[in-house]
């Protein structure tokens, strides 16, 4: 057995000894005092109104039966009450020992009411204090000095904790049925009146009830709620003035836990009363309510268990999963750090549960439905109104969504529109490209309504089709609230918001409390928010521009060749088999400060990057991965070609490429020899062989294939157009929107059905604007499919380009130029590429194959040529190809588009949610085998993450069409000869190359 076992008994009576001895002492200490207080008792009897009298009472202390003996002595009425008689003798000879005394005296009596707030005495001494702190009373009784006299009581009152010790009275007394409470709210108002409004004391006071009198718990419980009190009515209702400029004064110094306790009770005073609020008190309310709640907003009201179970119970929401055929698999934004952040669960916040489930009811649907229909045409409110509703949101997470459409949906729009026009187009944020006032705590006041606007209005774009956008849906009630001018102005204040963050994010990190003036999301949070807006934006002007060229671009003075430069270091540390430490690598912390911020503009908003710097980066990165694996040197060590030489028939191009290039590393170096029917090898147009003219003839012949794995052939495909990309050859080949989408990862949305099925999409359109009973139709949430139907998403648009000649596209030339029929160029129209240039990148893509007799071949950049462009003529379309619609034969099959879906009538509230399924299934579902299939074939040789991951979606669908087939713009013929080589016995000098470049089409 341990040592200490045995003296540790020893140890306990030691101590308990020591606690007897002190008690002991106390109680002889105790019984000394009485004593002493016994002669003190007997003088003050003789002179009750005296001043001796009064130091015996101090002396003393908050002993009921002598405080109550001299405030009933104070309160004799007579020809002249005691107190006007104490007054002028405080003012007198001895008029700083009355003071003292006097101030002691009325401490007293607060202790005595903090204690016992219903003894029997507990009304006469409020009646005392109340004539000790009024100066109404003391001016008339004594003039200025009364009144300099009342102030100082005031004063040491307050000093002393007047308001917490009038907080513990009024808890005390009964909730219901209580006489003394009006008495009590009376008193508190006292001291208002002894200092001006613009005093400091003044403000001390109203902040000290706001904290310490209107945040006790279930406050209003006390009250009769049919018509406000008037000390309810003073602070809340009738005095805006003088509480709006107090607001930030009480959240300074009011907890978390108070605001909790004040929040409920101000909303249980005020919103039975909306009605009665004029505007300006209306946006005093929401303004400190707005306030109140952030103060709050990073604490869990809710014990653990009720979390869990919510967020367990979340999943079942949608019934059709990311993981079923229905769906793409992608979201509409993935949030992927360079730096992953720690989550942490919000802290629990103690408070009662009545208070919980009072202020709760902020949220409820009823309550955000009765304040969005009587704020509207009130601009003043306006701002509050956002905070307000901002604040609510982040903090009750599990009923944001259902905030946000009750919003949409009682504002109808209004609320969006008014408020980018009134307040976040006003704002300061965003105004300038590198927007550093972000990081300013006077700009805290302008970032809920902004951040507000964006989730609004990305809510909106979600279900909003390019008929309700473009406003060619009048009279919709979900038409686009903002015009496309206030659309493209409000994307411009997100992209210079959103960059700021990326950029002067690393600049802030010393500032470990940067943006926590906001109260909701962290600046992760924050960003996310704003970008989903500005993605959504961006996608809708990707697919159908409204916005001029070069909208998107940044003009800051930042050298784009950086973002190259940073590609590439994040490649190298990606690369590396283990994490090597900072020190030990070649790149320096300095460095690496400076890359972070430009991967994340590369990872998150790439747009605002010219479209060449993009491009560049994509050549640079499948530059560096031929490097790898592709061997350096064209001929081996016995001086033999090393590339493999596969010959093609012409006249069985796809067979012969199927059969032949299935197994081929197309990574590596290959030469296509194409061969006529008697087998004799055709002209190569230059060192790579026949590709260009390989893959024209391909895809014609494609389209004929009998083939039926079509699976295997979609795969085959992929790998050849990815061989296409990888070695920077232009195939004429123009793919739907749709399926560019899925290369970058992007989710499909109602209008891409549009290029898919026509009919369906507008038939969904008429349903979704449909104003007739939708029950009528006898819909139900299925579909119909007949056996198994494989979409072809590519079309091609071949046309024989005319070069030499001027006109317009669809216009026939007047003079053809005559070229070898076999050799006459074949250029390919994006037909989605309509409107010209790309976001501004500035680049007219000039063709990038020229056959002049054979030998020679130009390959341009997409630079801008000095000399003025001249126009391409094109004839009228002479083929429209497009992979084959194959059906296989079987009946047809009735698909749930959820569970028990063919026992689920489609309503009027459920309209949008069947629309956006049965766009999913013909967008997802029917084309996935396929689309993957050829995604996987594309990926052997172009890595998605080029695309999507490693430089998050760096090309929107139109500007990965002019990567693979080049844009529809007019010829450069000067940039085109600069950018020519030659072979055989032809130079530029060559009387025949002179003669070609002094063509012109005549005018």
């Amino acid at each position: 057995m341990p040592r200490f076992k045995f003296w540790l008994p020893l140890f306990d009576e030691n101590q308990r000894r020591e606690r007897v001895v002190k008690i002991q002492a106390w109680w002889r200490r105790m019984l000394e005092v009485r004593a002493a207080k016994k002669p003190l008792k007997q003088i003050f009897e003789g002179d009750v109104m005296g001043l001796t009298g009064l130091r015996c009472l101090v002396l003393i202390g908050a002993h009921d039966d002598v405080l109550g003996k001299w405030a009933r002595a104070m309160m004799q009425r007579g020809p002249l009450t005691p107190i006007d008689a104490m007054l002028a003798q405080a003012l007198g000879e001895y008029s700083t020992s009355w003071l003292v005394l006097m101030r002691k005296a009325a401490w007293l009596l607060v202790l005595s009411l903090a204690y016992k707030p219903e003894s029997p005495n507990a009304s006469l001494y409020l009646e005392v204090l109340t004539v000790l702190l009024s100066n109404e009373y003391a001016v008339v009784a004594s003039g200025d000095q009364g009144s300099a006299f009342c102030q100082a009581i005031t004063a040491y009152l307050i000093k002393e904790g007047l308001y917490y010790r009038l907080r513990r009275s009024i808890s005390k007394l009964p909730v219901e049925n209580s006489t003394s409470l009006a008495s009590f709210l009376n008193f508190c108002m006292l001291p208002l009146s002894t200092y001006p409004e613009s005093s400091i004391r003044f403000t001390q006071i109203y902040l000290n009830i706001f904290i310490e009198i209107l945040s006790l718990p279930l406050l209003p419980n006390r009250f009769l709620l049919d018509s406000p009190s008037p000390f309810i009515s003073y602070f809340l209702f009738t005095n805006p003035d003088i509480l709006t400029p107090r607001i930030k004064v009480i959240s300074d110094y009011i907890t978390a836990r108070s605001s909790t306790d004040l929040a409920a009770n101000i909303f249980m005073f005020v919103s039975p009363h909306y009605e009665r609020l004029s505007s300006e008190a209306f946006a005093s309310y929401l303004q400190l309510s707005a306030t109140l709640i952030s103060k709050f907003a990073d604490y869990s009201l809710n014990p653990p268990s009720t979390s869990e179970s919510s967020s367990e119970a979340q999943p079942e929401v949608n019934s059709v999963s990311h993981d079923s055929d229905f769906s793409d698999g992608y979201t509409e934004y993935e949030d992927s750090e360079l730096e992953e952040e720690n989550w942490f669960p919000r802290a629990p916040l103690e408070t009662t549960n009545e208070s919980v489930y009072w202020i709760e009811q902020v949220a409820s649907p009823e309550h955000i439905t009765k304040l969005i229909n009587l704020t509207q045409s009130q601009a003043i409110v306006l701002p509050h109104l956002a905070a307000y509703l901002f604040y609510v949101s982040t903090t009750w997470l599990s009923s944001e969504q259902e905030i946000h459409d009750i919003v949409l949906a009682n504002s109808s729009g209004w609320l969006v529109g008014d408020l980018y026009r009134e307040v976040v187009r006003r704002s300061p944020l965003g105004q300038e490209e590198d927007s550093t006032n972000i990081y300013e705590l006077a700009s805290a006041v302008h970032w809920p309504p902004i951040i507000l606007l964006a989730e609004l209005y990305s809510q909106l774009l979600h279900t909003m089709d390019d008929e309700e956008f473009f406003h060619k849906v009048p009279g919709s009630p979900k038409c686009n609230p903002l015009t496309l001018a206030e659309a493209a102005s409000f994307g411009v204040q997100l992209r210079n918001i959103v960059f700021t963050l990326y950029w002067r994010s690393k600049d802030n990190w010393d500032r470990p409390d940067q943006m926590q003036y906001v109260h909701g999301p962290s600046e992760k949070d924050l960003r996310e928010k704003l970008l989903r807006c500005l993605l959504k934006i961006y996608t809708r002007d990707s697919k159908r521009p409204f916005v001029p060229p070069g909208h998107w671009l940044l003009r800051s003075q930042i050298d784009m060749n950086s973002f190259i430069d940073a590609a590439f270091i994040q490649r190298e540390e990606s690369s590396w088999p283990w994490k090597l430490p900072r020190a030990h690598s070649d790149i320096t912390d300095n460095h690496w400060n400076s890359t972070v911020p430009r991967l994340a503009i590369l990872k998150k908003i790439p747009f605002v990057i010219p479209f060449h710097v993009r491009v560049s980066i994509f050549r640079h990165l499948i530059a560096d991965n031929r490097v790898v694996h592709c061997p350096t040197e064209r001929l081996n060590a016995l001086g033999h070609d090393q590339r493999l030489r596969v010959k093609i028939r012409r006249g069985m191009v796809a067979q012969d490429a199927f059969e032949r290039l299935g197994g081929v590393n197309l990574k590596a170096p290959l030469e296509i020899v194409m061969t006529d029917q008697f087998g004799h090898e055709e002209e190569r147009i230059d060192g790579r062989g026949n590709f260009k003219e390989f893959f024209t003839s391909f895809c014609r012949q494609m389209i004929a294939t009998n083939s039926t794995d079509f699976l295997a052939l979609y795969r085959f495909v992929g790998r050849i157009i990815g061989k296409a990309v990888y070695e920077g050859i232009l195939v004429g080949i123009t793919f739907a929107n749709l399926f560019l989408s899925k290369w970058l990862g992007r989710r499909s949305s109602l209008d891409d059905l549009l290029a898919l099925d026509p009919d369906l999409y507008r038939r969904l359109l008429t349903l979704k604007h449909s104003t007739e009973n939708i029950e009528d139709l006898s819909l139900y949430f299925t579909i119909t499919t007949k056996g198994e139907t494989i979409y072809g998403p590519i079309r091609q648009l071949s046309l024989v380009s005319m070069i030499g000649f001027t006109g317009r596209v669809g216009e026939r030339p007047r003079a053809p130029l005559p070229l070898p029929p076999r050799r006459a160029r074949t250029l390919s129209m994006p037909l989605d590429a309509r409107d010209g240039q790309i976001d501004g990148a500035g680049d007219k893509w000039a063709p990038k194959i020229a056959s002049l007799g054979g030998a020679s071949s130009c390959h341009s950049p997409p630079l801008v040529g000095s000399s003025p462009p001249l126009p391409a003529c094109f004839p009228s379309p002479s083929e429209l190809l497009s992979l084959p619609l194959y059906t296989c034969s079987g009946a047809t099959e009735l698909v749930d588009l959820i569970p028990n879906g063919r026992d689920i009538a489609v309503t009027t509230e459920n309209r949008l949610r069947y629309i956006n399924l049965t766009a999913r299934y013909r967008l997802n579902a029917e084309i996935k085998r396929q689309s993957e299939a050829f995604v996987g074939g594309l990926s052997q040789l172009i890595q998605l993450r080029w695309l999507k991951e490693k430089l998050n979606r760096m090309f929107n669908p139109r500007e990965l069409q002019i990567v693979i087939g080049g844009a529809f713009a007019p010829i450069d013929l000067d940039d085109l000869r600069r950018h020519t080589t030659y072979g055989g016995i032809y130079h530029d000098s060559h009387e025949t190359i002179v003669a070609f470049w002094q063509l012109r089409v005549p005018t």
